[in-house]
């Protein structure tokens, strides 16, 4: 039954996105960016103070690249629009981000936690 539910959730959700217009696909895109960005910050806060394991992390990272990536695609779907070309590149920084700490994990001492958790991209870095 819950299988059902998510199939037809995810079906109304790609029926509502087929229609969007570039500003809401934009404002959806920067949304969830944001969104994906903070959840990354409080789950590493906590695996640096090791209150939820590697493995959930991993998950986590696994996850956000996967809804970034549809979202990146959504966008690119605008062309040359400035304000979706700024939201790419958040999507861009933040998935470089989870590309380059998946790996690094699971041998993590304490210090490098820590700094895994520092190098989350800011919004005010890069073009």
């Amino acid at each position: 039954m819950r299988r059902w539910i998510l199939i037809i959730l995810a079906l109304a959700l790609a029926a509502a996105g087929c229609g969007q217009k570039p500003d809401e696909v934009v404002e959806e895109g920067s949304k969830t960016v944001d969104s994906w960005k903070k959840t990354l910050e409080m789950v590493c806060g906590q695996w640096v103070e090791y209150r939820v394991p590697t493995l959930y992390v991993k998950q986590m990272l696994k996850a956000a690249e996967e809804v970034l990536g549809k979202k990146l695609r959504d966008l690119e779907k605008l062309g040359r629009n400035e304000e979706a070309q700024r939201v790419m590149r958040k999507i861009h920084r933040l998935r470089y981000w989870i590309e380059s700490h998946q790996k690094e994990l699971g041998e993590a001492d304490a210090a490098k936690r820590r700094e895994i958790l520092n190098a989350i991209p800011s919004d005010a870095e890069g073009p």
